[in-house]
Formats: structure tokens, sequence, C-alpha cells
């Protein structure tokens, strides 16, 4: 069963993503964090297991309180590359700021940039349900 983080501190945009990727794919197991501090302190409790713990999808915030999508991608490099792996990370944005895309497609850790609220074409385009 593929698990899924929703770290967005909208809890509209949440349950709206939440529905989206449940229908698309109802085996997984996607949990929702309204904090990018929790998402990652979750991260770090996982390490203590093994590189198959981490989520195998991400879908990030960029403009959050507290600690931004970008800080949660700093903080998120540091993992030891074996459980990075195994996870891939889509950030999520109402932005199409030319100056977040071009940010977003240097950073290794990012496999998407997608525009909020997520819809069907993005998920399969994707490859969500693989």
């Amino acid at each position: 069963m593929a698990e899924i983080y929703l770290i967005d501190d909208d809890s509209l945009v949440n349950y709206l993503n939440r529905e989206m990727i449940q229908e698309m794919t109802p085996n997984s197991k996607i949990v929702i964090f309204e904090s990018a501090v929790k998402a990652m302190a979750s991260l770090r409790s996982m390490e203590k297991l093994n590189e198959f713990s981490f989520p195998r999808w991400i879908f990030l915030d960029i403009n959050m309180p507290f600690m931004d999508g970008w800080e949660f991608l700093e903080q998120y490099s540091q993992f030891p590359a074996i459980f990075r792996q195994h996870t891939k990370i889509c950030l999520l944005s109402s932005s199409i700021d030319k100056h977040d895309l071009d940010r977003s497609a240097a950073n290794p850790s990012v496999f998407k940039y997608l525009i909020k609220p997520l819809s069907d074409e993005q998920l399969d385009g994707i490859g969500l349900s693989d």
C-alpha cells in the first residue's frame, strides 16, 4: 500500500486533494499534515525504521507559515539518499511565478510542480496510479 503525504496549511485544499487521490488510488494511505514542521518530524521518526518507511509520494505546498515548502525541501535533502530514493515530491502552488517554477526545476528533490487543487489530468500525468 502506497503512503501519500499531503502537506498544506489549507484544510479545504487538503480535503479536495485527498478526495481526488483516493478516487484514483483507493488503496493508498493518505496522511495529511497542515504543517510542514509536523510532516518533517514524522519523516525524522521514520528514519529510525528503514528506507521503505518513507512515503511514496509527497504533495507539498510552497507557501506555509513556520516552515514553507522550500525550507522543507532543504531539510529533506539532508536525509540519506537511500531514504529519499523511493519518494516523489510534487510541489503544489496556486502560483505560476517563473521564479517558483525555475526554483523547483533546479531542485533535485522535486519531481513535479503542480498547480492546486489537483486534477485528474495532473495525477494521470505524474503516474500516481502506476
